[in-house]
Order: structure tokens, then sequence, then C-alpha cells
């Protein structure tokens, strides 16, 4: 991908031409025969919505459902809304996407197309939910989810072995065919032993499961972060590691994708969600637990770039596309005014181009000392560019300085690298306290901070040194358990 940079400012103009573009678009369209009878197309905001207003057949489908829901209104008078919310937020997660909102529309009416002809099934259905996935994203979990409960269909009832029900019985199997005989051949007391076992296993792996996402495969932290995975294990603890797809994308992971608690967030994109909410009261579904410690902006240049304003309308890579390190390039170079030709690429070959001339420059927010870099000789020329906070940035970004002992053969000892730190934090999903899930990442808590000792020892990254639990991160409120931990310590 290459794409010039815009200034913040012209950046700033074509945001708000489109959003006005947008809402005229909507009222235009909401005026028209494809409005939706369960909202109005006039005050549509949301992708989703748009797009509803904007295609006929989505909006047949939107005064399909609304219908119904009437219907099934004045045939069971209160029993409707078990499930809304959860449609509600899977047509929004559709986003502009039209196949995926149809999806929804038919899911959601066949749905209630069969409540109308059994007006226990819904509840019935809701049931079997909580009782699959107890404390979490149902209606029984005490709490208003972003997230979709699973519903019947997403599950295999042949080759799920989460599916609690027993699998359908196979056909009659010939004697001598070498294949195992169908549950309906088994006798009663080796299907019921079977189950047992099934379950007990299930509730092993499951059993003090906490899932965190430790950045994407370009990300500077994902081989670091490793170090938290194995000192943190424990007999009763088991950390299941996951590869994000970048740094925008691991937020939304953690607010929406089933199985997600927690997940290494760098503190700039934290405010650009305060700034641009994916929803309303995001605040309520995501928090903290202590802020781990500052990744480095490094920008490697050819040799003859000799500052950031040398590489204006030059190739530059920023990392792919989403990542932490795009979105802090975008905000640094915006701020400054420097547009640049800006690429994609993943780190690794990004350095090839840029020993091979093909481009002037590549951005990388990692903790220092980084990887990336450990293999450049001093004859290549490579070098170091030095950055300075702009003013338009705020308080966003810390100072820092990339030193000789950090890279040995790109950096002279007496001539240290002024440059920007970005704060990295451990999120997490906001579960209620008292839900399953709220007492694995409790239990998580109290490992991590208790074991801080052995993750400063000199073995690990010596970025695991630079934690200090009590550092607040402003404008997002601390998981319970972890300020019951720091206050217990104090």
């Amino acid at each position: 991908m290459n794409a010039t940079l815009p200034s913040s400012e012209h950046a700033t103009e074509r945001v708000l031409v489109f959003t006005v573009a947008l809402i005229l678009a909507a009222i235009m369209i909401g005026s028209g025969s494809a409005s939706g009878q369960t909202f109005d197309c006039r005050t549509a905001r949301a992708a989703d919505e748009v797009t509803i207003c904007r295609e006929p057949s989505l909006a047949k489908l939107d005064q399909d459902l609304a219908a119904l829901r009437r219907q099934r209104q004045k045939a069971y008078h209160n029993d409707v809304q078990d499930n809304e919310i959860a449609f509600l937020n899977a047509r929004r997660r559709c986003d502009e996407n039209r196949g995926c909102i149809e999806q929804s529309y038919r899911n959601r009416i066949q749905e209630l197309a069969r409540s109308l002809s059994d007006p226990g099934h819904e509840r019935r259905a809701n049931e079997k939910r909580a009782e699959r996935q107890p404390g979490r994203d149902s209606p029984h979990s005490g709490f208003e989810s972003p997230r979709q409960s699973i519903g019947p269909k997403s599950a295999s009832r042949s080759t799920n072995p989460r599916w609690v029900h027993e699998p359908s019985p196979a056909g009659t199997i010939r004697e001598g065919s070498g294949r195992r005989p169908s549950t309906a051949q088994q006798p009663k007391e080796q299907q019921g032993a079977g189950t047992q076992t099934r379950h007990a296993l299930r509730e092993q792996v499951n059993s003090g499961l906490v899932t965190i996402i430790l950045g994407g495969l370009d990300s500077g932290d994902l081989s670091d972060a490793i170090d938290l995975v194995s000192t943190v294990k424990g007999e009763r603890l088991r950390i299941l590691p996951v590869a994000g797809e970048g740094a925008a994308k691991d937020v939304t992971d953690l607010l929406f994708a089933r199985g997600i608690d927690i997940a290494l967030v760098q503190t700039d994109v934290l405010a650009l969600l305060k700034r641009q909410a994916p929803f309303p009261g995001i605040e309520n579904f995501l928090q903290y637990i202590a802020k781990l410690y500052d990744e480095e902006v490094h920008i490697l240049a050819r040799p003859e770039i000799h500052s950031l304003q040398d590489l204006t309308s030059k190739s530059v890579n920023f990392g792919p596309l989403d990542s932490g390190t795009f979105l802090t390039a975008s905000a640094i170079f915006g701020a400054l005014g420097i547009g640049v030709d800006l690429t994609t690429f993943p780190q690794s070959l990004a350095l090839d181009k840029l020993r091979r001339g093909e481009i002037a420059a590549l951005v990388y927010t990692a903790a220092k000392p980084a990887r990336l870099f450990q293999a450049i000789r001093p004859e290549e020329g490579l070098h170091f560019l030095s950055i300075s906070e702009p003013k338009a940035l705020g308080e966003r970004y810390g100072q820092s300085k990339l030193n000789a002992e950090d890279y040995p053969d790109l950096v002279q000892p007496d001539k240290p690298i002024s440059t920007l730190s970005v704060g990295t934090v451990l999120a997490v999903y906001h579960w209620p306290a008292g839900t399953e899930r709220y007492r694995k990442v409790a239990h998580f808590v109290d490992t991590f901070f208790g074991r801080l000792a052995e993750l400063r020892m000199s073995r690990h990254h010596p970025k695991w040194r630079e934690i200090d639990i009590h550092a607040s991160v402003g404008g997002w409120t601390r998981f319970e358990a972890a300020s019951q931990w720091i206050r217990s310590a104090e």
C-alpha cells in the first residue's frame, strides 16, 4: 500500500466533509421508500443503519422483522426482548457489510418465527446458552455486554467437543469395517463414562484459563511478552497467548471476541479511543490492570537522510495498516506536518528495502533494544533520526533516548538519539465482580503482581524492570481486583 500522508489539518477537514456527506445521504435516503421500520433513516448515523437505508432489500428485511416483532408482542406481550440486544450488537458489528447485515436479519426473523409457533422456544434457547457459558455474555450474567452470545447454530453438534449434548446417532456400521461403533451402538455404561470423561477434560482445559492478546506478529512486544506467559502460568492458572492483528483490531477483539480477557495495548491507542469511541460508554467495558513499560519510536533512515524534514515526499514505511507503529507514526508525522509517501510493509521486509534504497526510512515502535536492528552493521550507513514531541500531540508521548548500550553498532557512545516513547498497558475486559471470568482474571492479577520480582530478573527483557504498578492511565479505570491488590500491598 502506498499513500501520501496529508497534514493533520487537511485530514480533519476531509473527515468533517465525509461526516457531513454521510449524514446528508442518510437524511435523503430516509425520505425515500427504503426507510426501515425499526429506526428512523433521517437520523441514522451508524454504518449498518446507513447501509440498511441505502439498500431496499435490507430495508424490506427490517420491515419484515418489525412486523414479526409486533405480531410476537401481540401474542405473548412482554416475552419478546430476550435476544434483541444480541441481534442489535451482531448487526452493528457488520458495519457496512451488506451480506453480514442480511444474515443477522434472517437469523433473527427465523428465531422469532420459531418462537411464534413455540412460545417457550426463545426462553429455552437462552437457558441453554447460559448453561453452556455460565457467568459470561448471557442474559443471566447480570450485565449488558457488547459481545453477542453464541447461538445453537454456531456450534456443530457432531464435531464440537464443547457441545454439552450427545452427538446424534450415526448409521449402522458393518462388522469388520474398521470404523468405531456409533454412540447408539455402544453400551449405556460406556456412553455415560465417555460423557463424563469429556466433561472432565473440558473442565480441566478451561479451569483457570485466561486468554491474552500479546500484539501482532509484526509488533515489538510479542516475543518479549512470552516472558509474561512463562512466568505467570501456574498449576491453577493457564495463560493462552493470542497473536493480534494490529493495535486497533486488538482492542476490537478485546471488546467483542468471545474468550478474550486481556490485551497489551499502547496508550496512544487508548487516547484515540477516547476521541473516537466505536460506541458510547466504551469505558464501561474496557479497563486496565497496570501500565507495563514504555516502547520507543525508532526511525531508521538511509545515509543521505539527516533529519525528519529530509523525508518530505519520500517513501517511509509505517508498518502494517492498523498496527501500533502505523497509528503512532501517522500521529507524529501528521502533527509535524511532514507529508511522506507511506508504505505498509512488514518490518523485516521494510528493512531489506531500506538496505536496497527502495525506501528512505522506516518507523518501528518497540521496546529497546529491538531485535529488528541487532544485525545491522556499521558499514551499511543506516542510522536513527532524532525526534521531539510536537506540541500538537499534547501529553500522549514521553521523551526517551536511544543509547550506545542499546544499539552499539548504530549509536555513538557520546551521542544518544532523542526520541519519543509510548506506554504499553495491560488492558482488560470489564468482567462484573462475582462472575467466573472475573475470578479467573483476578487470579491472574494476583499471580502477575506477586511474581513481578521474578519478571525483573536479568534473564528477562530489561523493560520488565520499568514496571510501576502504581502508575495510572489517565481517563481509564483500573480493574477492581488490581486496585484491591495494590491497596493490600501498601
